[in-house]
C-alpha cells in the first residue's frame, strides 16, 4: 500500500479484495514505513494519522492491516513467507 495510502478509490486494493473474495483467502494489507529522503517530521505525523484512519476503514471492510518499519525489500518477503503458512 505504498503508492495509494487509502482504503477507498484505490484500484489496486479493489483488485486484491476481488481476488480475496474469489479465492476465499483473507486479505492482508501491508504498509512499510521506510526512510523518505527530505521528509520532515510533520510529514510523518500527517502520514501516520492518515494510516490510522485507513487501518480503521480496512478493518471495517474485514481486511487486516500491518504497519512495519524498515527496508521494504526485507519486510515484504518476510511477511509474505509468514502469511503463506
Amino acid at each position: 500500500m505504498q503508492k495509494a495510502q487509502r482504503a477507498g478509490q484505490n484500484p489496486a486494493l479493489e483488485e486484491a479484495a476481488a481476488l480475496s473474495t474469489r479465492t476465499g483467502l483473507p486479505l492482508l494489507v501491508l504498509f512499510v514505513l521506510a526512510d523518505f529522503p527530505g521528509a520532515a517530521p510533520s510529514h510523518y505525523c500527517w502520514m501516520l494519522a492518515g494510516l490510522g484512519e485507513t487501518s480503521r476503514e480496512l478493518k471495517a471492510r474485514g481486511m487486516a492491516f500491518v504497519l512495519r518499519q524498515g527496508p521494504p525489500r526485507e519486510i515484504v518477503p518476510e511477511l509474505a513467507k509468514d502469511a503463506a503458512f
